[in-house]
């Protein structure tokens, strides 16, 4: 059985956030295994019931939810998921842009050396609403990354020791969380959100026209005949 872990995420999507990547191209993330934590889950909703991938429309206001999942707990201070979305559809992540961030410490660390502890334990992340408009017409590009602290700080070459994952501060964990470059741990997920405008209402079929014309000239005919 699962043990499943909700938590809610604001949704910085004006740039509020100032940890966002500038102008970084789209380029091909990899890891090494997925053995300690991997992506469940990318979906979205507009209603906060019904999740998936279906086609969104301008008007409708959209929850992202983002699953990872643990199959061994190990020995490093944190795993961390993180989120891009490529709102203006240039094939770049800009400062403008949305980067989610979640950090998830170990409940129980095993030693060092010691190997991993096999678990099943989901993590949910569920962010505010987005309202989209004409300027989000087309396909949105995500990008999703899962890893731990370890492999953070190895690929920013900052990697001094096993104990200094306990000294990193969050925010430096995030900008060091890139969407692109080798990360020993985890893995990379990619969806795309396609927005288009609402269908238009369906017009009436010609015989519907018919029996509502000949409703209206029967109660006309009722009201003549009651004066």
């Amino acid at each position: 059985m699962f043990h499943r872990r909700t938590n809610t995420l604001i949704l910085g999507l004006l740039g509020s956030c100032s940890l966002f990547l500038s102008q970084q191209a789209f380029a091909t993330p990899t890891h090494t295994t997925d053995k300690w934590q991997d992506i469940a889950g990318i979906s979205w909703s507009t209603d906060q019931v019904n999740w998936g991938n279906d086609v969104v429309y301008t008007g409708q206001t959209v929850y992202f939810k983002f699953d990872m999942h643990k199959s061994n707990l190990g020995s490093h201070y944190a795993d961390f998921l993180k989120a891009w979305i490529d709102w203006d559809q240039d094939g770049k992540y800009e400062q403008s842009e949305s980067a989610f961030f979640m950090h998830i410490v170990n409940p129980t660390v095993t030693p060092q050396g010691t190997g991993e502890i096999p678990v099943n334990e989901m993590y949910s992340f569920t962010t505010t609403g987005y309202t989209l408009t004409n300027a989000d017409l087309g396909d949105i590009n995500l990008l999703v990354r899962v890893t731990c602290s370890e492999s953070i700080l190895a690929s920013a070459d900052d990697y001094q020791n096993w104990n200094h994952q306990w000294s990193v501060g969050k925010n430096k964990y995030n900008t060091y969380f890139k969407p692109d470059g080798h990360l020993g741990q985890g893995e990379t997920e990619y969806r795309t959100l396609t927005v288009q405008s609402p269908p238009p209402d369906p017009v009436p079929e010609p015989t519907t026209m018919l029996l509502f014309g000949t409703g209206l000239i029967g109660l006309a005919a009722a009201a003549r005949r009651k004066l």
